[in-house]
């Protein structure tokens, strides 16, 4: 008898263990996942923010002023993608929180992931 219930603590103590090991690496995948996202959206804000800084320092105010148009157009896309379709509602809550009419234009917004932009190259003056 004595020995079962040691053998039974052992096995529960194992799968305690078990558990926390799993859940801690699970949080660590979750992590590294969300730096790596993190990582690869701020590279690529940045790439675009030099762009349309290069055009205004070159006097191309209209082609900067258009790639704006285009990445505030596809940022719109993505989270009238999120309000529409996907419904998270921590989104909606921190979208109506910052700005009180920009969660209204997310839910009719058209989405058109196949629309194509062509960008105008700044030619310097």
């Amino acid at each position: 008898m004595k020995n079962r219930i040691l053998f039974s603590l052992a096995i529960l103590f194992s799968m305690l263990i078990a558990y926390f090991i799993g859940v801690s690496v699970g949080k660590q995948g979750i992590s590294y996942v969300l730096d790596v996202t993190q990582g690869e959206l701020a590279f690529n804000h940045l790439k675009r923010y030099r762009v349309i800084k290069e055009d205004l320092e070159s006097g191309c105010l209209e082609e900067a002023l258009e790639k704006l148009s285009f990445s505030v157009d596809e940022q719109m896309m993505l989270l009238a993608e999120y309000v529409q379709h996907h419904k998270v509602e921590a989104i909606n809550s921190y979208i109506a929180k910052r700005d009180d009419t920009l969660l209204g234009q997310l839910k009719s917004y058209e989405i058109d992931w196949k629309k194509e932009w062509v960008e105008k190259k700044c030619q310097e003056i």
